[in-house]
């Protein structure tokens, strides 16, 4: 099924606060790990919807 630009951009914005949140642990915890290491899902699902959104951009422009 394909996502509409809403459901990309929400889910941008997920992953975007929980690699936030994991940062903030890492930087203030003593014992944080570094955020690649504890959400590396958050890293990975971001590159897919990055580049959808990419995509969906790019094909957007060449229509005019």
């Amino acid at each position: 099924m394909r996502m509409t630009v809403a459901q990309i951009r929400s889910e941008l914005d997920a992953c975007d606060d929980g690699i936030r949140d994991a940062y903030w642990a890492f930087t203030m915890q003593a014992r944080g790990k570094p955020p690649a290491m504890t959400v590396p899902h958050l890293y990975a699902r971001l590159r897919e919807l990055s580049y959808e959104w990419r995509l969906r951009r790019a094909k957007r422009l060449a229509r005019g």
